[in-house]
């Protein structure tokens, strides 16, 4: 059966794809040169140029330099801890990097078939799958998985993205007048149906995120949440072996996985807490295989060398994706407009890349970068510092008038600060930058800080609700995503008319619309980088693979890699 949309629909937007010739005659333009260009070659053709027999008994060693909080899917929003959960939940679709992120069926046999006028999903499960643990898998353990997710008691972290689905009930649930979607039955084990209040686009893309994988209800409930939190159960082709919440994580094969042809190889060896520059020489000495983190800035250039791109270990991969600088309206200085105008006026962005190795494209539209299907070129302000002084000026600010702003400290977010700091110097504005270690950084905008935030934000899936529904809504901002912590009915009208919208025409024009309201009318975010991901990995691995939609925090398909 199809997916239920005609070629007009919302669906249509996950089928854009680059081939190999198109990417070739893109390759300038991507800003690549002959080195990058072909270690992008390198992860299209799958198998690196290396030789060796595939091991289905191997280990992968897989390092990151933070921790993680947990590993229960429906909890937390971390890419880091989805390294795990990726290979431990499956949903019910999946965005496949395999296939330039297609829209492909995973655990459904199949698209869900569409009735009442968009209104109505049902779903058919595919039989015999089990749980790690050998229990069986009914349609009830997906129903209580989006309860999980909405239940406000329980706090997803990736919350806001499901409640925003007018799923019938939901109101009654947020509401705490109900502990159950009424909007899902599960009229058998083997089919679920989403009945909604209104026909809802991102619906199709959400039900593809891994937060949203079954979870066995008894189980879960029995172990309590922080058990489960340390020990889960999912349908994935891995399993957890062993936990050291502090150091590492040892993931082995799932003996009750439904697809006999995956995992490739027998486990991981997962390090926590491992600097990504002892990360890096562990990779190159054979120690490791590959590591969460982007490659550190003092090996970006050697291993950019033609040695490491004909050998398939240096991976650079275009991402859909944009570096920017948030502007909270918490802060007094900030909420002046012509200081947000002059501060997106005198960033010098092509400086910006080169301190970022010219690892990207300068960020000429939005915060949708050209890979989306709501890129929009010539929305941002241009350079022009000698305006951003006369716009400061004209501020009146007050004598002594400091700004704040936070970032991790790790690759290219130093280098890109230092940019930035020198030249909003230059016209005259002074701020107090803090550079701040990954997990505190993190835990430091989830405080909504009054100043701004220089982070990075992907599209996970061709959807304009991913960026809008957490950044820009007023439910962001109890959501801890609100950075430019803005509360506009305006934008929260578009951001529901985006849900509403059917067809990709209607839905791009919304997306943009709030991406030019933003960047241009409100200058909520400025956009500086549309970047290309580095990485690297040992000439064990084989078919890897960077997703274009997972950004910065590229969370790892180790069941989809093999190794020698």
């Amino acid at each position: 059966m199809t997916d239920g949309f005609e070629s007009e629909k919302a669906v249509d937007l996950a089928s854009g794809e680059l081939t190999r010739r198109q990417l070739l005659g893109r390759g300038a333009g991507y800003g690549l040169g002959a080195v990058g260009l072909g270690a992008v070659l390198s992860a299209c053709g799958g198998v690196s140029a290396a030789g060796g027999h595939l091991n289905k008994n191997a280990v992968l060693k897989f390092s990151m330099s933070t921790t993680i909080p947990g590993l229960d899917a429906q909890k937390w929003w971390n890419g880091a801890a989805a390294c795990g959960q990726h290979a431990m939940y499956e949903s019910l679709l999946t965005l496949d990097p395999y296939q330039n992120s297609k829209l492909v069926p995973l655990v459904a046999t199949g698209f869900p078939k569409v009735e009442n006028n968009g209104m109505r999903y049902t779903f058919t499960l595919r039989k015999g799958i089990k749980f790690s643990n050998g229990m069986p898998l009914t349609s009830a353990d997906f129903k209580y998985a989006f309860e999980r997710l909405v239940n406000p008691s329980f706090a997803s972290e990736i919350g806001p993205l499901f409640t925003s689905l007018p799923i019938v009930g939901m109101s009654a649930v947020l509401n705490q007048k109900a502990k159950t979607l009424s909007g899902i039955t599960t009229p058998d084990p083997h089919t679920i149906v989403f009945d909604f209040e209104f026909p809802d686009s991102a619906f199709i893309y959400v039900n593809s995120h891994y937060m949203a994988g079954a979870v066995p209800q008894a189980l879960v409930e029995q172990m309590g949440f922080n058990r489960f939190n340390w020990s889960p159960v999912g349908t994935g082709p891995f399993t957890v072996d062993v936990v050291n919440r502090s150091s590492a994580i040892t993931l082995k094969r799932n003996k009750n996985y439904w697809n006999s042809a995956l995992p490739r190889y027998a486990g991981v060896n997962w390090k926590l807490g491992i600097d990504d520059t002892l990360g890096m020489i562990r990779i190159q000495s054979g120690q490791d295989d590959m590591m969460y983190d982007p490659i550190p800035t003092g090996f970006i250039a050697s291993a950019l060398s033609p040695k490491y791109a004909k050998s398939g270990q240096t991976v650079i991969t275009p991402q859909d994706n944009c570096y920017w600088l948030s502007l909270s309206l918490r802060d007094p200085v900030l909420k002046n407009l012509k200081v947000r105008q002059a501060i997106a006026m005198a960033v010098d962005k092509p400086r910006i890349l080169r301190a970022m190795h010219n690892l990207g494209t300068v960020a000429n539209g939005t915060f949708f970068s050209p890979l989306s299907p709501f890129y929009e070129d010539g929305v941002a302000y241009s350079y022009d510092p000698s305006r951003a002084k006369s716009l400061l000026a004209s501020a009146n600010l007050p004598s002594g008038a400091k700004v704040k702003m936070w970032s991790s400290n790790r690759f290219p977010y130093e280098s890109v600060a230092q940019v930035i700091l020198a030249d909003l110097n230059a016209i005259g504005l002074n701020v107090d930058y803090i550079p701040m270690e990954y997990d505190a950084f993190v835990t430091q905008a989830g405080t909504l800080p009054a100043g701004m935030l220089l982070w990075a934000y992907e599209l996970l899936y061709p959807h304009g609700s991913y960026i809008v529904d957490t950044s820009f809504t007023t439910a962001g901002i109890s959501g801890a995503t609100n950075y430019s912590y803005v509360k506009s009915p305006t934008l929260d009208k578009l951001a529901t008319d985006g849900h509403r919208a059917t067809t990709k025409s209607e839905i791009a024009s919304i997306y943009r619309k709030i991406g030019r309201i933003v960047v241009r009318d409100d200058v909520l975010w400025v956009p500086l980088i549309y970047p290309h991901r580095p990485d690297f990995v040992s000439t064990r691995v084989r078919d890897f693979r960077a997703s274009a939609s997972y950004g910065e925090d590229q969370e790892r398909f180790f069941y989809k890699y093999a190794m020698t």
